[in-house]
């Protein structure tokens, strides 16, 4: 897919303000530029499920959006504000790596070098290791201990034998309610027969 250069904040402002001084012409580009880029974001967001890919721009679309498949606007015509809050959500998606699949393989090669580059071992489950990245346990996890500390305990789990769709499983318990970003922690420190990060 064609990498888009979206359209700047300050273009957008500027168009509005000849728009809101009633600059028919202004509102046409705003119009046209719209639908255009409305256009190239939902065929990213497309790709995006077609690969199963919940991406970070995926999932802030879809709280933007407040639609499970986040879908943009490719109005022509309409007040000046309406296009411009949707130009500015359209443009803000198209603005994030992770809005392109190729984009987001980027993303999970950058994070497996990163990885392999501080000694981390994976193993043969870099995709599920990736899924696990990408989720809210993860996040509530590294805010909790630090980025380093973190992957220092799956990296020991999954060497010592852990499965990484153990990982998933105790993930999509966290998910549902059923547990604690703390019970994942200890899982990992279970399989890694470790006692010192406690």
């Amino acid at each position: 897919m064609a990498r888009y250069k979206a359209i700047s904040f300050d273009t957008i402002e500027s168009l509005a303000n000849r728009a809101a001084g009633g600059d028919s012409g202004a509102l046409a580009e705003l119009g046209r530029l719209n639908s255009k880029y409305g256009r190239a974001a939902n065929q990213r967001a497309r790709e995006l499920e077609k690969r199963g890919l919940e991406t970070g721009a995926y999932i802030r679309a879809q709280e933007e959006t407040g639609k499970e498949k986040p879908r943009f606007s490719q109005a022509k015509t309409g007040d000046a504000e309406s296009l411009i809050r949707s130009l500015e959500q359209t443009t803000k998606f198209l603005n994030y790596q992770t809005s392109m699949v190729s984009g987001e393989m980027l993303r999970r090669e950058n994070i497996m070098k990163g990885m392999e580059r501080a000694g981390y071992n994976v193993g043969n489950n870099k995709e599920g290791f990736l899924r696990f990245l990408d989720s809210n346990a993860w996040t509530e996890i590294r805010g909790m201990f630090g980025s380093k500390d973190a992957m220092q305990r799956v990296s020991d789990a999954l060497e010592s034998g852990a499965d990484i769709e153990d990982l998933i499983l105790a993930y999509q318990e966290f998910e549902r309610g059923e547990s604690k970003a703390e019970d994942i922690l200890q899982l990992w420190d279970g399989w890694a027969n470790e006692d010192d990060y406690s």
